[in-house]
């Protein structure tokens, strides 16, 4: 018998980006409990998170799955529970949400998801999604990143009370000095994150062929990798911006990135509450967003970034010009953002939440 209960979290995920950074905080963070991380892993493939995992120290396992809708999933997962007599399952999207529920079917714990939102950028996933929205009301709780997360969940079935709203939120120390940053003279325009649909890069860069003859001098990088990249990087070319964008690919190095960059542009079309955020206002970036999904509740607009509608090139090309051309305000806004964070998204209250949730839910 374990001294404390045990927590399996489970995520289909292969690399070490915001969400299983937020995994491995709450494996350090959260005391009450011990923590198992668990990812679903092809045969012979490597996964950077449970390899996180296990340099610092933590219990990572890895689920064999090999093809689409494996039966043999549940099986894998409830040998898991056994072995390490978890107390409760949390999942982590579409694929840990189906596969963890049919595995406690035969085991009585509790099982909670996360919920950023959900994705149709291809056939498999529009399956997997709308297999989610049928599960998700069946489970013993839901934490929603943002109100509009939460309302989704509720437009599609989930009762209001088995849903709690945690925003996300960093580590950062209460020492830590406000940013300062330079009006350089070339700036550089940053994106960073996954390259699917709904992250609308293809906005983004669409955006800056509106404003490329007008904006003078500057520099477009985009970060991280995706199903999109080969769209987007043929979209740059038709517009015949290829030149002015670079796709910097997937960075462990991600402090260093936002170093790099003089504002964050966001051009989602949906968003669940982006961690991004949090990590441009910890460098002191300001940021120009679209109003999508939990945005509005993190952004002040014209406080601590600037917001347009979403799924609008236009719009969002006259605001990143607006930006380039006021760059001592975007770095105001972004000092105001840092000491947002400081006072709103800081971890003690994140981990407190959850600790009560998981309390509950034991």
């Amino acid at each position: 018998m374990n001294a404390k209960p045990t927590i399996l979290h489970i995520i289909g995920s292969d690399f070490f980006g915001s969400p299983e950074r937020l995994i491995v905080g709450q494996i350090g963070n959260i005391p009450e409990f011990e923590f198992i991380c668990a990812s679903f892993v092809k045969r012979h493939s490597k996964n950077e998170l449970l390899s996180a995992a296990n340099s610092m120290g933590y219990r990572a396992e890895a689920i064999e799955d090999n093809f689409i809708f494996d039966p043999t999933i549940p099986a894998r997962i409830r040998s898991l529970v056994d072995k390490y007599e978890v107390s409760l399952m949390v999942s982590h999207g579409y694929k840990a949400d189906i596969y963890g529920f049919l595995a406690r079917r035969r085991r009585t714990i509790p099982q909670a998801a996360y919920f950023h939102g959900w994705t149709q950028e291809n056939l498999k996933m529009r399956i997997y999604n709308m297999i989610d929205r049928k599960v998700l009301p069946n489970l013993d709780s839901i934490i929603a990143v943002s109100g509009a997360s939460a309302d989704t969940l509720i437009r599609h079935g989930v009762q209001k009370d088995k849903i709690r709203v945690v925003y996300n939120a960093i580590e950062i120390d209460d020492n830590i000095r406000e940013p300062s940053r330079t009006v350089k003279k070339k700036p550089t325009i940053g994106v960073i994150g996954r390259l699917s649909y709904e992250k609308g890069v293809h906005v983004f860069i669409r955006a800056l062929a509106e404003i490329i003859k007008d904006a003078g001098d500057f520099k477009a990088e985009i970060y991280g990798d995706g199903g999109e990249l080969e769209n987007l990087k043929r979209l740059a070319k038709e517009l015949k911006i290829a030149d002015s964008v670079r796709f910097m690919g997937f960075t462990d190095d991600i402090d260093k990135a936002y170093e790099n960059t003089d504002f964050l542009v966001i051009p989602s079309l949906s968003e669940g509450h982006p961690l991004v955020i949090l990590e441009a206002w910890k460098h002191g970036l300001g940021i120009v967003a679209t109003r999508a999904g939990g945005i509005p509740e993190i952004i002040d607009d014209g406080v601590n970034g600037i917001l347009v509608e979403a799924d609008n090139h236009r719009l969002l090309a006259a605001a990143i010009l607006k930006a380039l051309n006021d760059r001592e305000k975007m770095n105001s806004m972004g000092k105001s953002g840092f000491n947002k964070l400081k006072e709103k998204y800081n971890t003690k209250v994140h981990y407190e939440k959850l600790a009560g949730i998981y309390t509950s839910l034991i």
